[in-house]
């Protein structure tokens, strides 16, 4: 049977900055508030979707946030280099997206950040199969070259 294929209609980069990490950081990038959501309106402003179930026809909203990443100097402000994939499984295991880069950009901020958001929408055709959906995200540092990577899922019903 043919892989169904998920559509990356809209991925928002959006990122706030509220203080990472200082140059020179060894600790891995730390992903967290990986949310599954009905709607993301912006900052830690999203309303979680219910029970993580959705149905075909209604897009996957996810709401990561990304902390731990180094600044880097860059005249008076700091820089953050943020790359950023995605990859989904479907309920039989297999890959629907592979992964793919979604983010690759440097950031600047007047401010140390804490973490960075990003808003990532996915959406299904009708006849995807109902079940478990497995979201894996990776996050690099391009500063530091350090890594991070979560896991979670969700259902189609």
């Amino acid at each position: 049977m043919k892989k169904i294929v998920i559509l990356l209609l809209m991925i928002t980069l959006s990122f706030t900055f509220l203080g990472c990490k200082k140059e020179g950081s060894t600790e891995s990038l730390k992903i967290s508030n990986l949310v599954f959501c009905s709607e993301i309106n912006g900052d830690r402003d999203y309303v979680e979707q219910p029970n993580r179930t959705f149905s075909a026809d209604e897009p996957v909203y996810v709401y990561v946030e990304v902390s731990n990443l180094t600044s880097k100097s860059s005249g008076d402000k700091l820089e953050y280099w943020l790359i950023f994939e995605v990859e989904v499984k479907d309920p039989n295991g297999e890959s629907i997206i592979e992964r793919q880069k979604i983010v690759d950009q440097k950031l600047q901020s007047d401010s140390q950040a804490p973490y960075i958001y990003v808003p990532i929408t996915l959406t299904f055709p009708e006849a995807s199969p109902k079940g478990k959906y497995e979201v894996f995200v990776y996050a690099k540092d391009g500063n530091s070259e350090r890594t991070g990577t979560k896991s979670d899922y969700f259902y189609i019903e």
